[in-house]
């Protein structure tokens, strides 16, 4: 049975937070408290602006999981991890196996906010010179595509004990609601709502959290490529491929938060809620 566990605070803080112990199955979902710059596990901070980045007062933070950069900040994103144990129905041996359950579990919250159907990448990872600088400009395993454009992240870290697979979606910031459909992925408000009283009752201060999450407009146009080492011509390429491969959800955190928690409290993932 999943546990749920929400926590709050600054990206190097939650990044720090212990692991739960190693027989339980958790999903933790974690709202960030202020902007920060995540860089993979084989990137150097030499890659990071560290000067633009503190003056502008954001975290910068090296995870435990590889990849490229992310950029974090309050409501911009909808953040959970999954903690599987070791030898339960949720687990795979197989890398790519290991990641499918959540990308089917992802493309059924992302079917609510488009009229495209997601699909889930199913194979290794592709990454070229600006996917191994960029987290969404690359493609890795479970990790789901609306019109062939990346709309949430996957990444895994594996020991005897468990699988911890970390998982990122783009989402509309409040102060954007109203922006334009068309510059964002094929997306209109949910067709359907779903029921799972036990799991939001339990954890209903998760969506209130969100929506009183601190939004500053000057970061509301920073990304990855501002706070990177690269010259303007690349930071203009680099928006480009970005814009081609990965898409927002056209939903505010809150929401998909709840979509989310409805989605984990049906009966489909192998496992009785």
């Amino acid at each position: 049975m999943w546990e749920l566990d929400h926590r709050r605070g600054s990206v190097p803080e939650l990044l720090a937070l212990d692991e739960p112990q190693p027989d339980r199955l958790v999903a933790r979902i974690y709202t960030v408290s202020r902007p920060a710059l995540v860089v993979g596990s084989s990137q150097n901070l030499s890659v990071v602006d560290q000067l633009r980045a503190n003056a502008l007062g954001i975290d910068l933070v090296k995870r435990r999981s590889g990849g490229g950069a992310v950029f974090l900040a309050p409501s911009r994103q909808v953040w959970f991890d999954f903690f599987v144990p070791t030898g339960g129905p949720l687990w795979q041996d197989d890398v790519i196996k290991a990641a499918e359950w959540v990308g089917l579990l992802w493309a059924s919250v992302a079917a609510l906010f488009t009229d495209v159907k997601p699909v889930i990448h199913s194979g290794g990872l592709k990454a070229d010179r600006w996917g191994k600088l960029v987290c969404f400009a690359s493609i890795g395993p479970g990790e789901v595509l609306i019109s062939g454009r990346k709309a949430i992240g996957v990444s895994q870290r594996r020991n005897r004990y468990r699988t911890h697979i970390q998982t990122s979606a783009l989402v509309i910031p409040p102060e954007c609601s109203s922006t334009d459909e068309g510059s964002l992925s094929d997306a209109r408000q949910p067709r359907r709502q779903a029921s799972a009283p036990s799991v939001r009752q339990s954890h209903q201060n998760v969506s209130a959290s969100y929506s009183q999450a601190f939004s500053q407009e000057e970061f509301s146009t920073l990304d990855e490529f501002e706070l990177l080492q690269l010259t303007p011509e690349e930071r203009i390429k680099g928006r480009s491929v970005l814009a081609e491969r990965c898409c927002v959800l056209n939903v505010e955190a809150a929401t998909a938060i709840d979509s989310m928690l409805d989605a984990l409290g049906e009966q489909h993932w192998g496992i009785s809620l």
